[in-house]
């Protein structure tokens, strides 16, 4: 017997709604150090120094990152560690 369509269609919008806090924590992770990186990388230009804002964006980018995720967590587990 197959699964009907309904079925089907269900078994998709709960796995995307389950999915949906992990896909949101990626992106924003993702957008932070992207961002961070970036500013970075204009300050760079506009006062001509070498890679050191860049870096400096890298690195505050993955803390705040960190960070996020750090936050993300405690509140899906409840504050439990």
């Amino acid at each position: 017997m197959s699964p009907k369509p309904q079925d089907e269609a269900s078994g998709w919008q709960r796995a995307l709604r389950d999915s949906a806090p992990f896909l949101g924590i990626g992106s924003s992770l993702a957008a932070t150090v992207l961002i961070c990186i970036w500013g970075g990388h204009w300050l760079d230009e506009r006062y001509g120094t070498g890679p050191r804002y860049f870096l400096i964006g890298a690195v505050v980018g993955l803390l705040a990152a960190f960070y996020h995720f750090y936050k993300m967590y405690k509140i899906m587990t409840g504050g439990k560690r």
